[in-house]
This record gives structure tokens, C-alpha cells and sequence, in this order.
């Protein structure tokens, strides 16, 4: 059995939420029909300098924001 945990994680939006995977991040909203639609699905882009400063616990706050623009 792996050790390895999937890596999510979520933030609220108006009406929604962004949540984003390893690989991809996607905006989920809900419609004034109570329907649920997905916006913005955007791949996030791999670089392993980036995934190195991802480990520093500072650093890894800086990355990010860096990673959402």
C-alpha cells in the first residue's frame, strides 16, 4: 500500500468554492437554479525548482501566490 496522500485543497469563492488537485484547479459556483457549474478549470503547471521551495514553510506561502497568478 502506498503512503502517499492525494493532494487537495479548497478555498471559498461567492456562491462557491476553488479547489485544487495536484495536477488541475477548478471553480465550482452554484446557479440561482441551484444548479452546480465549473468554471475556470486551469492545469497547473509542474517545474521541480518550484516543487523544492514547496517544502519550505515560509517559502511554500510565496509559491503559491505565485502559482494562482
Amino acid at each position: 500500500m502506498s503512503n502517499k496522500q492525494p493532494a487537495y485543497g479548497g478555498q471559498a469563492v461567492i456562491e462557491g468554492v476553488m479547489m485544487g488537485g495536484k495536477y488541475t484547479t477548478v471553480t465550482a459556483v452554484r446557479r440561482k437554479d441551484h444548479s452546480i457549474s465549473y468554471f475556470f478549470e486551469c492545469p497547473k503547471k509542474q517545474s521541480p525548482l518550484m516543487n523544492k521551495f514547496k517544502k519550505v514553510p515560509f517559502v511554500r506561502g510565496i509559491v503559491g501566490i505565485l502559482e494562482a497568478s
